[in-house]
C-alpha cells in the first residue's frame, strides 16, 4: 500500500444549477479517507449562485493532498463538462460522480487497493439510492462479482452508470472522450465502452457509491422519444462491435443479446418507429452470426419482429395483458 497511497485520484463533477445541493456532493469528496485528491467541477454555465457556492467550498477545503479546481465554460451539456474534466487531470485514477449523488468515505481508499492489487483498469462496484425527502435507502444494487462483466453487459445486466464506475487514466485515454451527440443513455455507452476496451475489467460487491433519488424527475423523458430510442440503439450496435473484438464471450450471451435486441425491435414496431425496428433486427442477426449454432431464448421476441409492426403492436399486446393478469 506505501506506493499506492502516492497514487492520485482525479474526481470529475459536472454542475449546472445544483446551488442548493452541491456542497452535500462535495463534502462526500472531501470526507474521503484517501489522500491525495484531485477534485474538478466543472460548471456547466450555471445561472444560479453554484459559482458562489463552489468557490467558497473551495477555500474553506482544499490544502496540499486535496486540490480543488473549479473551471466554468458554457453551457454544452454533461458530456462536454466531463470532457473538459478529462482535459484537465493529473491523476492517476478517474471517479466521475454527477452533482447530486455521494461517494461512500471508503470508496476512493478501496478502489485504489483494489486496483494496485489486482491492476484492474476498469472497476464498477455497488452502489445504493437515496430519498433524501423520506432519508430513507430506497435501493441497493451489489455488484456482480461471480459472472463475466462483458458477458454481463450483453445480456442487459451490467447497469454501468458513471456513479458506480472507475477508470485508470490511461483507460479513460484509451477509450476517448464521451460522446456530446447522447442527450440520454450517455452513461451506458461510455462505461460499456469502457468495459469492452479494458484489459483487466473487475467488479467490488460492496455499496460504495449513493445516487440521490428525487421525488421530481431527475431526467427528461427525452429516452422515450423516437430520437432517444436511436440513442439506445445505437449504444448497443457499440456494445456488439466491441464485443466482436473481445475473445472472452461465450455463445450464451452473444444468443441472449440478440434476443434482447429483437425484443427492442419489436418494441419500435409497436411504437411505429419501423426504421428503429429494421435496425434493431439487422443488429441481433449480427450477434447471431457470432454464435450461430446457440439456440436463441424467447424464440417468440423473433417471431414477433418478422412479423414487423403487426408482430409489434401483437407482442405489445400480450404483455399488457400479462401485466394486468399479474395485478
Amino acid at each position: 500500500m506505501s506506493e499506492n497511497i502516492k497514487k492520485v485520484f482525479s474526481v470529475i463533477v459536472p454542475v449546472f444549477n445544483r446551488a442548493g445541493m452541491i456542497e452535500e456532493t462535495l463534502d462526500s469528496v472531501f470526507d474521503q479517507t484517501y489522500r491525495p485528491i484531485e477534485l474538478l467541477i466543472v460548471d456547466d454555465g450555471s445561472t444560479d449562485e453554484t459559482a458562489k457556492v463552489v468557490e467558497g467550498w473551495a477555500r474553506t477545503n482544499q490544502s496540499h493532498n486535496f486540490i480543488v479546481r473549479y473551471i466554468h465554460q458554457e453551457n454544452q451539456g454533461v458530456c462536454s463538462a466531463r470532457n473538459i474534466g478529462i482535459q484537465n487531470i493529473t491523476g492517476d485514477y478517474v471517479q466521475f460522480l454527477d452533482s447530486d449523488d455521494w461517494l461512500k468515505p471508503e470508496r476512493l481508499e478501496r478502489l485504489t487497493a483494489f486496483m494496485g492489487e489486482t491492476k484492474a483498469d476498469f472497476v464498477i462496484t455497488g452502489f445504493d439510492g437515496f430519498d433524501p425527502d423520506e432519508s430513507i435507502t430506497t435501493e441497493r444494487h451489489p455488484a456482480n462479482i461471480h459472472r463475466n462483466l462483458v458477458e454481463l453487459a450483453l445480456e442487459g445486466r451490467f447497469w454501468g452508470n458513471s456513479l458506480r464506475c472507475s477508470y485508470t487514466r490511461e483507460l479513460v485515454e484509451r477509450i476517448g472522450p464521451w460522446d456530446t451527440d447522447f442527450i440520454c443513455f450517455e452513461d451506458r455507452e461510455y462505461s460499456e465502452r469502457a468495459l469492452l476496451l479494458a484489459e483487466k475489467p473487475r467488479a467490488i460487491e460492496d455499496i460504495l457509491a449513493t445516487a440521490r433519488r428525487h421525488k421530481r424527475e431527475r431526467l427528461s423523458s427525452f429516452h422515450t422519444t423516437k430520437a432517444g430510442r436511436g440513442l439506445r440503439i445505437e449504444s448497443e450496435a457499440r456494445l456488439l462491435h466491441l464485443a466482436k473484438t473481445r475473445n472472452d464471450v461465450s455463445d450464451k450471451s452473444y444468443a441472449e443479446f440478440a434476443s434482447r435486441i429483437f425484443g427492442l425491435g419489436v418494441r419500435s414496431y409497436a411504437s411505429g418507429w419501423i426504421d428503429h425496428g429494421r435496425r434493431s433486427g439487422k443488429i441481433a442477426k449480427a450477434a447471431i452470426a457470432c454464435a450461430p449454432n446457440e439456440p436463441i431464448p424467447k424464440k417468440r421476441r423473433l417471431f414477433a419482429w418478422n412479423l414487423g409492426v403487426v408482430g409489434g403492436l401483437a407482442y405489445s399486446g400480450l404483455g399488457s395483458i400479462k401485466t394486468k393478469i399479474k395485478l
